[in-house]
């Protein structure tokens, strides 16, 4: 699941006026991505243990901001390999960076997750420069439909970098069935512009989630490589 600041900020910015908007893609055109990592990591959880996971993508970028991509990997739920489809636009509004995009994951082998638009969201992700401070961004992803249609969930995120370094902070909220809510911290370090390193870890769960035995409260740590290809 690839992709995967404040709210009264976003309502403040959308108040501006159409010429305030500023694409915030700075290279258009056709690129791909192609990385390996020791696991999935998505939301603070593992979600290939115990195996590696490889994953790449194209990508398509509009002067305008406007975007569409494809994202693969060999991992995503229980047997089945993942692939998701994505279509969003990327601009900034008085000095705060604005995402947004429509996903679908789809899971070709997976029981009753198999049919196009079987799950999907809607993801919001703002950022903001603080210059010699770093960055700051805050994130939401809301479900649209598919298994989670009864209950619905919410999934936001608070994230901080300075340099190589970074801090998010994500909290996962599934609506009637609040059993399953958690949150979890991760710290990353950006070795160079292709690899990475990530610790992650639970740090608040639901009691009856935690006797499930679903969620790992230990510290994972996260290798990942990756590599960008522009066409």
């Amino acid at each position: 699941m690839k992709r995967s600041i404040q709210l009264s900020s976003l309502a403040a910015a959308v108040a501006l006026s159409a010429a305030a908007l500023v694409p915030a893609v700075a290279n258009a055109g056709t690129s791909a991505t192609v990385g390996v990592s020791n696991f999935y990591l998505f939301r603070g959880l593992d979600l290939s243990n115990p195996n590696a996971q490889v994953s790449g993508s194209v990508d398509y970028t509009h002067d305008s901001g406007a975007y569409a991509g494809v994202w693969a990997s060999n991992s995503g739920t229980g047997t089945s390999g993942e692939y998701d489809l994505y279509v969003g636009y990327a601009t900034q509004i008085a000095g705060v960076s604005v995402d947004a995009n429509l996903t679908s994951y789809e899971y070709p082998q997976a029981a009753g997750n198999n049919k196009l638009g079987s799950i999907s969201e809607f993801i919001l992700n703002l950022g903001y420069d603080l210059g010699t401070m770093g960055k700051a961004s805050f994130g939401v992803a809301q479900s649209l439909q598919g298994e989670t249609l009864t209950t619905g969930y919410q999934y936001y995120t608070l994230g901080y970098s300075l340099d190589k370094m970074s801090a998010t902070l994500g909290i996962q909220q599934y609506g009637a069935s609040a059993a399953n809510n958690y949150t979890h911290l991760d710290l990353g370090y950006a070795v160079n512009d292709e690899v990475s390193v990530t610790l992650s870890q639970i740090i608040d769960q639901d009691a009856k989630r935690a006797d499930a035995g679903f969620i790992d409260k230990d510290v994972k740590i996260n290798l990942a490589w990756s590599k960008k290809f522009d066409f």
